[in-house]
């Protein structure tokens, strides 16, 4: 594994299988856009790493065809749309 500094600042390795775990579901929201949160997943060390945009789409649809599915929560649950959130709460 080779990093290209201008594109990845670190890289680590996560089981996929650890992926399926409901309990590292989360909703994650940007700073630039804090009332608006997307689905994620909890990655390495909690709290830290949170996969969520398009790589969360690749993974759900690279689990999917190995014959799973990322647990989904509030925000997934009408497709990739974000939602609105109903509190402050960060991600």
């Amino acid at each position: 594994l080779r990093l290209d500094p201008a594109e990845v600042r670190s890289a680590f390795w996560f089981p996929l299988k650890a992926m399926l775990d409901e309990t590292r579901r989360v909703d994650y929201s940007t700073p630039e856009r804090p009332g608006i949160h997307y689905p994620g997943i909890l990655v390495g060390i909690p709290g830290r790493h949170v996969v969520w945009g398009l790589t969360y789409r690749f993974l759900g649809d690279l689990l999917e065809v190995l014959g799973h599915r990322i647990p989904r929560g509030p925000s997934s649950e009408s497709g990739s749309r974000p939602r609105h959130a109903r509190t402050g709460r960060g991600g």
